[in-house]
Formats: structure tokens, C-alpha cells, sequence
């Protein structure tokens, strides 16, 4: 009887509150049965693993977006994009109707900004990148987004203890990805790639920094804002559509049932809900911590393109992931123990005071 009981409240929990906000519900519960000095360490702990679990959710969802247009192989590049974001734009004009859009015209701004620059425009600069100097120029530049938004992030930790770490991601990076030499490009076309994609990871990289800005106030809602950003990025993305459209043959087929899917799957996926589950990631995990995880998107599209081709990575590739990773976690290790070191110095360790980045920091020594 108290079993069926105990099933039927739990039911009519998630039911009202949804999963997620039942078991969180159940953890402040526990909390509360705990010591005092034990509490914070458990609620930072369960923040933590929330964020981390939020950010591995981001970097699968938009590792998709790399092997899309393979799969996709009958919409341009350019309309890809735009369709992608012109379907994020619609979901998040329908939330935005239920939760409530913004009054002031400064987030309309920010949001704008921020759909210019880490949506609409990274996506343009890389992929004239590619057509101006090769793809393989450029993936190896991008090898360098981790580094670069770690550093940007201001870990707080000299260069030369991140030596090591860094030069792991960036070696993994050119392992696992770079397959064959540049090629014929001229030097002038060279420049004007690495110029193009140098670009994109400055302008993505200050859209990630001031985002996580936004997000870490409290009274920020990631829900309006995700969806205030996805209308910003559904109205930028009309002149991509515009254009892409001309590249379709006229007397073609037109877009066929698997591509219209893809396109779905990357409007839904690897856009709106990843948004949302990035914003839930920046709030708790500051950049430093961010930029080294970065290099799991990385692997993941690796993998998703290994498994579309239906073969098996080549021991070159997997030397470059085993590379990156163990560079990623050896950054994390130095980012979080000065974080650490620096939270009990200024708290004390009397206080039992415990952030999330700390509890993450403790779990990283653990292993």
C-alpha cells in the first residue's frame, strides 16, 4: 500500500513539475535532511552535474550540424543555414507568445548582436573560408576555438602551467581532423581565409563571453532569452534563405523528404534546444571551464562521420581524440584546482561554502 502510494505521488510529481524539476525537487528534499555543513556541497555538486550534462547535450546536438549538409546533399550550403535558423526563428516566436517577449529595445539589440555574430555571421565566415582557401586550412585553424575561448575566458592561471594542456588540444586537433595538405592555394587566398576564419572565432568567441554574461544574472530567463536571441537569428536568417533559394536548380526535383528532415532535426535540435541547454551550461560553468569541454564537439562529429560513412576511424584519428581529450581534461584539472585553491583562500574553509565549479573541481582531483 505505501509502495503504490509512494509511485502515485511521484507520478503526479513529474506530471506537474515535469522530470527534471521532480528530481530536483527530491534532491532539495534530501538536501534538507542533511547536516547543515554537508547541504551546500550536495546542491553545488547536483548544479554542476546539471551544467555538464546541459553543455555535453549542446556540443551533440550541434556536432550534427557538420556531417547535415552530407546527408542534406541537395540544399545548398547557404539555404541549409538559413533554413535552419528560419525554423528556429518560428519555435522560438511560438515560445516567445507564451512566456512573454521583452519590452525594452536594449535586449531586442543584444539579441540581435548576438544572432549576427555566434549564429549568422560565424556561419558565413567559415564557409567562405572554405571556398576561398580549403577546407583543410581552415579546420585546422578552428582546432584552435578551445584554446582560444579558454584563454579568452581568463582562467586565472599562468600561460606556462596551460603549456602542456594546450598544446594537446591543439596537436589532438590537427591529428584528428587535417587528412591531407592545403593544397594549391595561392598566398593571397591563404591569407584571406585565415583572416576570414580568424574572424569567426573572434566574433564567436565575444558572442560566448557576452553570453555567459547574460545568463549569469539571476534575473536573466533562459527561456525568453533563448527564444528572444532565435527570432533576432529567424529574421537575419531571411536574406540567406533569399539567396540560397536562387541555387536551386529550376527544373529540379527540389528539396527532398530526408533533406526537409535534416533540416528539422537541425532547426529543432542542434538550434533551439541546444541553445537553451547552452544558456543552462554558461550559467553555472564560467568560460575557462567551457572552452576545454569544447574540443568533445570535436570528437563527437568525428564519430558521427565516421559512423555515416560506415567505417572505422583510422589510427591517426583516434590518436588525435585520445589527444584532445587528455589535453582537455588536463586543462580542467589546472583551471579548476587554482579556482579552488583561490575560493578556500577567500572564504575559508570554515565557511562550507561550495560552487558548483568547485564541486567540480573536487570530483576532477577524485579521479
Amino acid at each position: 500500500m505505501l509502495r503504490k502510494t509512494f509511485r502515485t505521488a511521484v507520478s503526479q510529481a513529474i506530471l506537474c513539475h515535469g522530470v527534471r524539476g521532480t528530481v530536483c525537487d527530491m534532491l532539495n528534499f534530501t538536501a534538507s535532511l542533511l547536516p547543515a555543513a554537508v547541504r551546500p556541497r550536495l546542491l553545488a555538486r547536483r548544479d554542476g552535474i546539471t551544467a555538464v550534462a546541459a553543455l555535453a547535450t549542446t556540443l551533440s546536438l550541434w556536432a550534427f550540424v557538420y556531417v547535415a549538409p552530407a546527408i542534406a546533399h541537395d540544399v545548398p550550403p547557404l539555404l541549409l543555414a538559413g533554413l535552419r535558423y528560419g525554423v528556429h526563428g518560428l519555435v522560438s516566436l511560438a515560445v516567445l507568445r507564451r512566456v512573454g517577449a521583452p519590452e525594452d529595445a536594449r535586449t531586442w539589440l543584444r539579441a540581435a548582436r548576438h544572432a549576427a555574430t555566434g549564429f549568422i555571421g560565424y556561419y558565413v565566415l567559415v564557409t567562405t573560408a572554405v571556398r576561398v582557401g580549403g577546407a583543410t586550412l581552415v579546420v585546422l585553424a578552428l582546432a584552435a576555438s578551445p584554446v582560444v575561448y579558454t584563454l579568452a575566458g581568463r582562467p586565472g592561471v599562468p600561460i606556462r602551467r596551460l603549456a602542456l594542456p594546450i598544446a594537446l588540444i591543439l596537436a589532438g586537433g590537427v591529428t584528428a581532423t587535417v587528412t591531407g595538405p592545403v593544397g594549391d592555394t595561392t598566398v593571397p587566398a591563404m591569407l584571406l581565409s585565415v583572416a576570414l576564419v580568424g574572424g569567426a572565432l573572434g566574433i564567436w568567441t565575444w558572442y560566448g563571453l557576452d553570453n555567459a554574461k547574460v545568463v549569469a544574472d539571476p534575473a536573466t530567463d533562459l527561456t525568453r532569452w533563448t527564444a528572444t536571441t532565435g527570432v533576432a537569428a529567424g529574421l537575419l536568417s531571411l536574406p540567406l534563405i533569399a539567396f540560397g533559394m536562387t541555387s536551386l536548380p529550376a527544373a529540379g526535383p527540389g528539396i527532398s523528404i530526408r533533406s526537409l528532415l535534416v533540416i528539422l532535426v537541425i532547426g529543432l535540435g542542434s538550434t533551439t534546444i541546444a541553445n537553451r541547454t547552452w544558456n543552462t551550461a554558461s550559467r553555472v560553468l564560467s568560460p575557462s571551464i567551457v572552452g576545454p569541454l569544447l574540443v568533445l564537439e570535436t570528437v563527437i562529429a568525428l564519430t558521427y562521420a565516421h559512423l555515416l560513412d560506415g567505417v572505422m576511424p583510422s589510427g591517426r584519428t583516434l590518436l588525435g581524440e585520445v589527444m584532445l581529450l587528455a589535453g582537455a581534461a588536463s586543462c580542467l584539472l589546472v583551471v579548476t584546482r587554482a579556482r579552488r585553491s583561490r575560493t578556500a583562500a577567500a572564504t575559508g574553509a570554515a565557511t562550507g561554502a561550495t560552487s558548483a565549479e568547485d564541486s567540480l573541481a573536487l570530483g576532477l582531483e577524485q579521479a
